[in-house]
């Protein structure tokens, strides 16, 4: 009765494993269908059925090459909608890294296959889309907007021929402009050409090119002008010494009319400005009036004095010392008048100043006499 027993229960075992066995097999087979049929959910459920019926390491490795390709599915489908919304950079970003994660498994070729196809796709659109960027900036002149976008079309594609024109170009319409207004015209002048070079039709750059060229000529010009009239003026006065050393050299009898009359005129107009100004300078206080009042009558022996005759050169720097009194004279009254509004007491308060030119117009009377 015992042995009965053990061999209906080894029978009922037997019976279990070998259902176990067929469920296990089923699931893995129906994983597999799903799996070669991309639906990588459907394949995930039937691999975690087939390892509750038996922990074998094949649906193990099954499940664990499903759930990447789930993953990886996941990705592309990111990538896919980021490109389908013109999203370039970041379905580039997408699909680049798919290709450096995933480009060496063998399982997963046919997916990164994939993955390069959209990267080639995305690149593509977006070199169209920052070219049409780069038009607008060259446009606006807007040359360092154009030449950050070039660069960016020239990291996806090294060798995108347009966008190495372009590129040379805006560098140099840049660069060019600079120069423009740092009056640096030679330089534009080569850079606008090397843009012309580039982009023949550019009227920009010849427009600029113009204005580089019409610059360097005024100013060429103007130094032209400047060296005359430098030129001229060193000849005028090597002349002046030369008549005045011929006049030197030259026996004349001075006419004494003409020497008394001069004399006769600065001393009238020495003994006017003592009487008038200078007294009053000195600090003599009957009769005291305003810095003012000094200054007209200053001005008006100025005027006198600018239309005495010099009948000989050798007079001149007697007139020019008495000229030189006048106006620093002048400027003494001009500071009088500063201090308090012209009145007398602030002539104390600023002795040091008024010493000053009293000595100076102390010494221009000195010269004259």
């Amino acid at each position: 009765m015992r042995n009965n027993l053990l061999i209906i229960f080894s029978v009922i075992i037997l019976f279990l494993s070998g259902c176990a066995s067929l469920n296990y097999n089923e699931y893995l087979k129906q994983g597999k269908i799903e799996l070669n049929k991309e639906n990588y959910k459907e394949a995930a459920t039937y691999f975690k059925k087939a390892l509750n019926e038996k922990s074998e390491e094949e649906a193990k490795e099954l499940l664990k090459e499903t759930n990447i390709k789930l993953n990886l599915d996941l990705l592309i489908a990111d990538g896919a909608s980021a490109l389908k919304e013109e999203e370039y950079k970041k379905a580039i970003d997408i699909f680049n890294r798919i290709i450096e994660e995933y480009s060496n498994d063998k399982r997963l070729e046919l997916m990164t296959e994939k993955a390069q196809g959209f990267l080639i796709e995305a690149n593509n659109l977006r070199e169209k889309s920052l070219l049409s960027l780069v038009d607008t900036a060259i446009k606006d002149k807007e040359y360092n907007i154009a030449i950050k976008n070039l660069n960016e079309i020239l990291k996806i594609n090294p060798k995108n021929e347009e966008a190495i024109k372009l590129l040379k170009f805006s560098e140099n319409m840049m660069a060019g402009s600079t120069a423009l207004i740092s009056e640096k015209f030679d330089e534009a002048i080569s850079l606008f050409t090397i843009a012309l070079n580039t982009i023949p039709d550019s009227n920009e750059a010849k427009n600029l090119k113009g204005e580089a060229l019409n610059s360097k000529k005024e100013l060429e010009d103007q130094l032209l002008a400047a060296k005359i009239q430098k030129e001229a003026e060193e000849a005028e006065a090597a002349a002046a010494v030369t008549e005045a050393e011929d006049f030197q050299e030259t026996d004349f009898i001075v006419d004494e009319s003409y020497q008394d009359e001069f004399v006769e005129s600065m001393n009238l107009l020495t003994s006017d400005y003592n009487e008038n100004v200078w007294n009053q300078m000195s600090g003599i206080n009957s009769g005291m009036v305003s810095p003012g009042y000094l200054m007209g009558q200053v001005k008006r022996i100025y005027r006198e004095s600018i239309n005495v005759y010099v009948t000989y050169p050798q007079y001149q720097s007697i007139k020019d010392n008495w000229l030189r009194c006048l106006e620093e004279t002048n400027i003494f009254l001009e500071m009088m008048e500063d201090i308090e509004g012209g009145a007398t007491s602030g002539y104390v308060d600023n002795i040091d100043e008024l010493v000053k030119y009293q000595e100076l117009t102390f010494n221009a009377l000195y010269s004259i006499q």
